[in-house]
């Protein structure tokens, strides 16, 4: 069966968005995407030459960043990528609240909004530990020593997550398995819902919008798609500027 093309670009033309003082926060979601993308990318490139054991974790780390090719780039761009995608999800968290899109019918949006800004956290601290260096360790061990103050399951929890009672092969396994492979499944759940709800729901307006007696509003495709390319290519340019200044990056997250 042919992929509908058609129907989706037609869909795609009737769907519009609101045009008023506030119209820029629509882009946040698409930034968090571009972010989602380069994660992605970025990651897969970095497996290539990743040995997730103990002993061989931090040494392949070092072969990235001094003797691939470009390795340093790649791990800079995932460790950046990984820092400003939280961020910018925040920022884009904090412009829903406050626009008051979370209201009804568009609660369950929200909520997997809040998902993906959890995941976006569990991807970051799985993460954190891959580079076995001394402060990724110590952080990861802080970080799973807390979890285990938790009453009752807090110590089956954080035995589970170390594979053992200290840090060592088991808890790599473990978090090298969550990273590459149950989060980013997760992740596509989540978003997938994300934006499925959204077009279902349509996209939110501000209450004084509402009330207005002549309404401006601007085509989904081609209109706003092209103006959301061009803050891609901005952001994009910008994120490189960041990377490449800020030389190799201390942590792979």
């Amino acid at each position: 069966m042919a992929f509908p093309l058609t129907a989706a670009i037609k869909f795609a033309t009737k769907k519009e968005v609101p045009v008023h003082k506030q119209s820029i926060w629509y882009y946040m979601g698409g930034i968090c995407m571009l972010f989602v993308v380069l994660q992605l990318v970025t990651g897969l490139l970095l497996m290539v030459h990743y040995v997730p054991s103990f002993d061989g974790a931090y040494q392949s780390v070092m072969a990235i960043n001094n003797k691939i090719p470009f390795g340093w780039l790649i791990r800079s761009m995932h460790s950046w990528g990984a820092n400003l995608f939280i961020a910018t999800l925040v920022i884009h968290m904090f412009s829903t609240y406050f626009m008051k899109a979370y209201r009804s019918p568009r609660e369950l949006t929200w909520f997997s909004g809040l998902g993906l800004i959890g995941l976006a956290m569990v991807f970051g601290f799985t993460g954190y530990l891959l580079p076995m260096d001394e402060m990724a360790f110590f952080a990861s061990k802080v970080g799973v020593d807390v979890a285990g103050e938790a009453p009752f399951i807090g110590e089956l929890v954080a035995n589970f997550v170390r594979g053992g009672e200290e840090i060592g092969q088991g808890t790599i396994n473990r978090f090298f398995l969550i990273h590459v492979c149950a989060l980013p499944a997760a992740l596509m759940g989540a978003l997938g819902l994300h934006l499925l709800l959204i077009q279902i729901h349509g996209i939110s307006e501000p209450e004084y919008f509402k009330k207005l007696s002549i309404k401006k509003y601007e085509k989904f495709f081609p209109d706003f798609i092209m103006n959301d390319m061009f803050v891609w290519g901005g952001v994009t340019l910008l994120f490189l500027a960041i990377v490449c200044l800020s030389g190799s990056c201390s942590y792979w997250y």
